[in-house]
């Protein structure tokens, strides 16, 4: 065979190979590799909230106070996003209750263009705004806890994830009126430690205050308070024992206030003779219902429940999915101190 030949032929051989590399390197195998799991779920048997394509997000997340109920929010929504292919940047904030403070930080994501806002409103008048403002901006907000105004959250709220909080209270004044039926006590004086700056927690009150009056007509609140924070909870509680040495109990509208009204009885040795109801469950909480002596009863909504079905809505918002109506209720869960193990097993998962 000649050189000139050869040559040739090399290079139509060079030739095929090369595009038989190409064709291997764009065409798709048709069927899975022999090393790949089993039980891979197809895309397309996914819920629709997970059939999306792995992409990143950034969200804004913001809090009423730094309590143990927006932690669990937080986790909720930060383990929710990876099972759903989303890589999550979170920008959370604390606005402690403080409009300005709110405004300011819906100001910085609107500026940056988040793709979503999760948020538990200061107001249901003043934080309107800048909810508007960030759904001008093609910005959809979630709210969860708490909201604004039904009329303008009609028409800049995406959806108002929340429960029947009237309810709440409700379930939270029969629980403490059986107490008292059961153990005799006709006229209890009752303190409540709230945050009635909020709706939420107007709704609570005025639930538990009518299922009182049913149960235990005799029954009077001596003393309302707010106090957001459990060292505040702790010294408004302490104050209403002092001025009120022949108290039966307290009704507390959220966690902090339930743990520190249980440091006020400990700190008078009031054990045993004071007894909490309440609002909010957290690893905290739940071991005080769990030992019982203090706090009796807790009405919850479960705080990383909110945080997942916000991040899910959310990401339905992002995708042009119709909202599923204004109002998404969500079902709270009872925790009572004569059957621990409810509460235990809650605990057991959130230490």
């Amino acid at each position: 065979m000649s050189k000139k030949l050869f040559a040739i032929l090399a290079l139509i051989l060079l030739a095929s190979l090369a595009l038989s590399a190409c064709a291997q390197a764009t065409v798709a195998p048709t069927t899975a590799p022999a090393t790949e799991a089993p039980n891979t779920v197809p895309a397309t048997a996914m819920p629709a909230a997970t059939a999306v394509p792995a992409q990143a997000l950034t969200m804004g997340a913001l809090w009423l106070d730094a309590s143990e109920f927006y932690t669990g929010v937080k986790a909720g929504i930060v383990a929710e996003a990876p099972k759903v292919g989303i890589n999550l940047t979170l920008l959370d904030s604390n606005s402690n209750g403080d409009v300005s403070t709110e405004a300011d930080q819906l100001q910085t994501l609107i500026g940056i263009k988040a793709s979503a806002i999760i948020i538990s409103a200061v107001s249901t008048t003043s934080s309107v705004a800048l909810i508007k403002q960030a759904h001008d901006a093609g910005i959809p907000v979630i709210c969860y806890n708490s909201c604004i105004n039904t009329d303008d959250a009609q028409k800049y709220v995406y959806v108002y994830v929340t429960g029947d909080q009237h309810q709440q209270g409700v379930d939270v004044g029969k629980a403490m009126g059986e107490y008292f039926v059961a153990a005799g006590i006709t006229a209890p004086k009752i303190g409540v430690v709230g945050c009635e700056q909020y709706g939420v927690c107007q709704d609570r009150i005025k639930g538990f205050t009518e299922e009182m009056a049913k149960l235990v007509p005799g029954a009077k609140i001596v003393d309302d308070q707010q106090a957001l924070e459990v060292d505040k909870a702790a010294e408004v509680a302490t104050n209403m024992l002092t001025a009120h040495p022949d108290l039966a109990g307290f009704y507390c509208e959220a966690g902090n206030m339930i743990q520190g009204a249980a440091v006020a009885i400990q700190q008078g040795n009031l054990v045993g003779k004071v007894v909490v109801f309440g609002h909010d469950i957290s690893p905290a909480t739940a071991k005080l219902v769990i030992d019982g002596k203090i706090v009796k009863y807790i009405n919850a909504m479960i705080a990383e429940d909110f945080g997942k079905t916000s991040f899910d809505l959310a990401l339905q918002a992002i995708q042009g999915k119709p909202s599923p109506g204004l109002i998404y209720n969500m079902d709270p869960v009872e925790f009572f101190s004569t059957s621990p193990d409810k509460a235990q097993q809650w605990l057991n998962t959130h230490q």
